[in-house]
């Protein structure tokens, strides 16, 4: 988790019908370990970890900035919804080339976002590989989308 600082979004959001809170902290997802094709089992965590202290040790995995997109997110089988904001994040696709090449994984990079709100308190859906966050989102538009965009547009990085 690379966590980020936003001020400034309201508490509360009505949009395409839902009544969503902002989440009480935000975060990147980096990497989702349990998700990984793999049948090294646990061990595998393990090895990916050694591998990113390693990389960390001489590069670095920095938030660089809001894309200025925003998506929803619709998880109808668990009921869930929630809106993200795409961002930058500086090294880490490196990263997943890095584990591609080192540990011959066939691993998607990371759709980066960071979860704003959420039909439940904190409630977000987890989607941590291209195929899933393409098949649960869609960019959205609107008044509410583009006040959005404009409080993300003053953060400081």
């Amino acid at each position: 988790m690379l966590p980020v600082e936003i001020e400034g979004l309201a508490k509360g959001l009505s949009f395409a019908g839902h009544s969503l809170v902002l989440k009480t902290s935000f975060h990147v997802s980096l990497l989702c370990i349990k998700n990984l094709p793999s049948t090294q089992g646990q061990a595998i965590e393990k090895k990916i970890l050694n591998l990113l202290d390693l990389y960390l040790e001489n590069h670095s995995i920095s938030f660089s900035g809001f894309t200025g997109e925003i998506r929803e997110v619709k998880d109808e089988k668990d009921g869930r919804y929630s809106l993200v904001a795409m961002v930058h994040v500086r090294g880490l696709k490196e990263f997943f080339d890095l584990l591609r090449k080192d540990m011959f994984l066939e691993v998607d990079d990371q759709p980066t976002h960071i979860t704003l709100y959420t039909l439940g308190l904190n409630k977000g859906i987890g989607v941590n590989n291209a195929k899933t966050f393409n098949a649960l989102t869609c960019e959205v538009y609107g008044l509410e989308i583009v006040m959005i965009k404009k409080i993300l547009d003053m953060q400081t990085i």
